[in-house]
């Protein structure tokens, strides 16, 4: 089957205002990033209503699943989902997606489990033009400030995973985007590889393992150089049959500024 391309980023929403930082200076260098990464399937995180306006003009080649739209949101107390999927029409066709939040309760945006913003999970189920089978995406943001809501939030996304496989003869692939806000060391990556679904990470099966090229972040602050105290926060996980055949960390600048804090990984991926 001929490869595709999957793309995370956090493009860093555009309430933030310090220098460097603004969208307007910012919007053409993340268009750029997406583009140049040529990916067939982006998850991304902080994509606020402008945001998404601006990338659905910059970056033609790419449709991008519908959401509940509200103009302007205002963060933290919002219902804009944030995280969006991008895709290339010429390789899937989207079959059905949806949005479900990360707490008690699935249908509403809530600040459970201590969390300091509500979160959510975007997700598609799309088909490959290229063999007619299926596989379901999602791009998620876990909470920055509660390591309990982030194994919740983990728990719920095994489930939903779970439910949206159940009864197949073959099971659905899955490839799961994010922020995960945890460094790939520590128990909610542990708890997302054990599953049950039982996935993989990109970045350490194409890379050497754990102690892999960097490891030591993915959050670097608009410095270029990655954060050790914080960490591989930003991963792409998946599950047989899928097969990645390489992944890299993006650190692409127009030699002034980066398009985000956080640096895009890019993973390259066959179904064996």
């Amino acid at each position: 089957m001929k490869p595709f391309k999957v793309l995370t980023f956090n493009i860093l929403g555009n309430w933030d205002q310090r220098e460097g930082a603004l969208w307007h200076e910012r919007e053409g260098a993340v268009a750029r990033t997406i583009s140049e990464a040529d990916a067939d399937l982006v998850g991304l995180q902080e994509a606020m209503f402008d945001q998404r306006s601006a990338l659905d003009a910059g970056l033609p080649s790419l449709a991008r699943i519908p959401l509940k739209e509200h103009a302007r949101p205002i963060v933290p107390h919002t219902d804009d989902p944030l995280n969006t999927i991008l895709y290339r029409p010429s390789r899937f066709d989207l079959e059905s997606c949806g949005t479900f939040w990360l707490g008690l309760d699935p249908a509403r945006p809530t600040l459970d489990w201590e969390a300091a913003f509500p979160r959510c999970a975007t997700w598609a189920r799309l088909v490959d033009r290229a063999d007619g089978k299926p596989l379901l995406f999602v791009s998620t943001h876990f909470d920055h400030d509660s390591e309990t809501a982030r194994l919740k939030s983990a728990a719920l996304i095994l489930k939903f995973l779970t439910d949206a496989r159940g009864g197949e003869p073959e099971a659905t692939p899955v490839v799961i985007v994010g922020d995960f806000n945890a460094d790939a060391s520590l128990d909610v990556h542990r708890q997302l590889i054990d599953g049950p679904p039982p996935l993989l990470d990109a970045w350490e099966e194409t890379n050497g393992g754990p102690s892999a090229p960097y490891a030591d972040g993915t959050f670097h602050d608009f410095t270029g150089v990655a954060l050790t105290a914080v960490g591989r926060i930003d991963w792409i996980l998946f599950s047989a049959p899928l097969s990645p055949l390489a992944t890299d960390v993006i650190a692409s600048n127009d030699g002034k500024r980066y398009p985000s804090d956080h640096f895009p990984v890019l993973s390259r991926f066959v179904r064996r």
